[in-house]
């Protein structure tokens, strides 16, 4: 999570900490919580199953090509 930019990170996980990042969050513009959620969407995209699934057969693929 990049703080302010796709989510808020606080140090604790407390019940003061949870309520503090909702009330951020609540205090956003309509637009710039658009973004936020835009920006979270994107950056979970990058972690999806096929994603991960493509990069581990596309390495197993070189390693098999390297040593041929």
């Amino acid at each position: 999570v990049k703080d302010g930019v796709n989510g808020f990170l606080f140090n604790a996980l407390s019940t003061g900490a949870v309520y503090n990042g909702i009330k951020k969050l609540e205090s956003l513009s309509e637009e710039k919580y658009l973004a936020m959620r835009k920006n979270a969407r994107r950056e979970s995209e990058q972690y999806s199953f096929e994603r991960f699934k493509k990069e581990v057969l596309e390495f197993v693929e070189s390693v098999k090509n390297s040593r041929a």
